[in-house]
């Protein structure tokens, strides 16, 4: 049962959403070890939901704004 549409994801891998913030594999998990950037797992995949890279950004605009 396919329509041809893709649905919108709700997560993404840790390799999507590092490469959807454009950082280093590195610095993606300073982000996540700091706590800035939340993130869970399903069974063994760590995921980051849009929403809180979505936050993450926000934030981070809104700091560089009060600058």
């Amino acid at each position: 049962m396919t329509d041809g549409i893709q649905p919108t994801k709700l997560a993404l891998s840790v390799k999507e959403a590092r490469n959807a913030l454009g950082v280093s594999h590195g610095f993606f998990y300073k982000i996540l070890n700091s706590g800035k950037l939340k993130s869970f797992k399903i069974g063994d995949k760590r995921l980051v939901s849009v929403k809180e890279l979505e936050r993450y950004v926000s934030e981070l605009e809104a700091e560089e704004a009060a600058k």
